[in-house]
C-alpha cells in the first residue's frame, strides 16, 4: 500500500467537524452520537451494472435478500392474535403474527396444497385459509381443515403439514425477519445498532405513527444511497443547511461489527 492510498477518506472540511460540534454542545449529547469509527472502503468506482444488471439483481435475491435481517413490521401492529402483515421482498413473501400464545411468527405465504397466497394484505384473522380451495391453517401455522379431507390420507399421514416458518427477532418494538434458517443471530449482526440506538434513544417507547408507501422506478440502491450520505445536501436540500451536515457529515464504520 503507497502513502497515498493509505490516507484515501481521511481527508477533511476544513470547517469544523461533527465531533467538535458535539463537543461545543451547551448540553449532554448521547454517547453513540461520541463513539465514532472510521475505516476506508478504498478508491474503486462501483460497476453500473450493479444498477442496471438483471443478473445481479437475480444475485441479490439469491445471496442477499434471502439471508438477511430485514424489519417487516413493528408490534404495535401486531397487537392482537391474528393481527399480521404481508411482507414481500424478492420473489418471496411471508405473512408476520402474532399468536394465540402471544409470541411473534413469520409463515411463508404459500398454500402447501397449490401454493396460492393466503394472504395479499394487513389483517387480523382468526386462522389463515386459502382463497383457492379453502385449506385452512391456525394461527400457529398447524393444518386445521382439509375440503373433502378424505380424499387426501397421504398428507394427513406422512407430509409435514406445518406452515414453512422463517426467523424471526424482536427488538425495541421492530420485528425483522431472515429467510435463511442457518442465519447469524440478529443480536450478531445489529451488534453497534443496539448498543447505540437501545441505550440512547428509549426505541421502547415509540410507536409507528404514519405509514407511507412508494414504489420508484429504480433500482433500491440508488432510493438508499441518498439516506446514506449528506454530500448530497448542498445542491439538493440547501434549505436545511442550517440544522444538517454538510459535506462534512460523519459516516462512523466498525471493523469489528462488520454489519453495521
Amino acid at each position: 500500500m503507497t502513502a497515498v492510498e493509505s490516507e484515501i477518506g481521511k481527508d477533511r472540511s476544513t470547517g469544523p467537524s461533527v465531533q467538535d460540534l458535539l463537543v461545543a454542545d451547551s448540553r449532554q449529547v448521547p454517547l453513540s452520537l461520541t463513539d465514532h469509527s472510521y475505516v476506508s472502503q478504498g478508491k474503486a468506482d462501483v460497476p453500473k451494472l450493479r444498477y442496471t444488471s438483471h443478473e445481479f439483481a437475480a444475485l441479490e435475491n439469491e445471496y442477499m435478500w434471502t439471508r438477511t435481517w430485514q424489519m417487516a413490521c413493528t408490534l404495535d401492529e401486531l397487537a392482537q392474535p391474528g393481527d399480521h402483515v404481508v411482507y414481500d421482498v424478492a420473489d418471496q413473501s411471508l405473512i408476520v403474527t402474532r399468536t394465540k400464545d402471544g409470541s411473534i411468527k413469520a409463515f411463508h405465504n404459500s398454500c402447501l396444497h397449490r401454493g396460492t397466497k393466503l394472504r395479499v394484505e394487513d389483517g387480523r384473522v382468526a386462522s389463515f385459509r386459502c382463497p383457492f380451495h379453502g385449506w385452512r391453517w391456525d394461527l400457529n401455522g398447524e393444518l386445521a381443515e382439509i375440503p373433502a379431507q378424505w380424499d387426501f390420507p397421504q398428507v394427513l399421514h406422512e407430509s409435514d403439514t406445518d406452515l414453512p416458518q422463517a426467523l424471526v427477532a424482536v427488538w425495541c418494538g421492530f420485528v425483522f425477519v431472515n429467510l435463511d434458517p442457518e442465519a447469524m443471530p440478529f443480536e450478531k449482526v445489529a451488534d453497534k445498532l443496539i448498543e447505540h440506538f437501545g441505550r440512547d434513544f428509549d426505541m421502547e417507547n415509540r410507536y409507528k405513527a404514519f405509514h407511507a408507501v412508494k414504489e420508484v422506478p429504480a433500482n433500491w440502491k440508488v432510493c438508499m444511497e441518498a439516506f446514506a450520505e449528506g454530500y448530497h445536501v448542498i445542491a439538493t436540500h440547501p434549505q436545511i443547511l442550517e440544522f444538517a451536515g454538510d459535506t462534512n457529515s460523519e459516516y462512523s464504520i466498525w471493523a469489528d461489527s462488520p454489519f453495521v
